[in-house]
């Protein structure tokens, strides 16, 4: 997974396609966090989500799980923006 802050509103996580584990991907979901503020998310397909409304000059930590009808997998690693 790939992380990059493409303006100072936005993140673009870049990620691998996931396994089937069972059953079908069917989306994406993304996360940014930063202690005191809320969590920021979005969700999309591969290979990339983007997230919207952060605040510029903020830091944070971001991550990305695959979904499917059995529901949403484990998050990745955070990465930081």
């Amino acid at each position: 997974t790939k992380a990059t802050r493409v303006s100072g509103a936005k993140a673009r996580l870049v990620f691998a396609r996931a396994k089937a584990r069972g059953a079908k991907v069917t989306g994406y979901q993304a996360r940014c966090q930063s202690p005191g503020h809320p969590t920021k998310t979005a969700s999309g397909s591969y290979p990339a989500v983007v997230v919207k409304h952060l605040k510029p000059g903020r830091h944070y930590a971001c991550s990305v799980r695959a979904t499917s009808k059995r529901g949403p997998g484990r998050w990745s690693v955070k990465l930081k923006v």
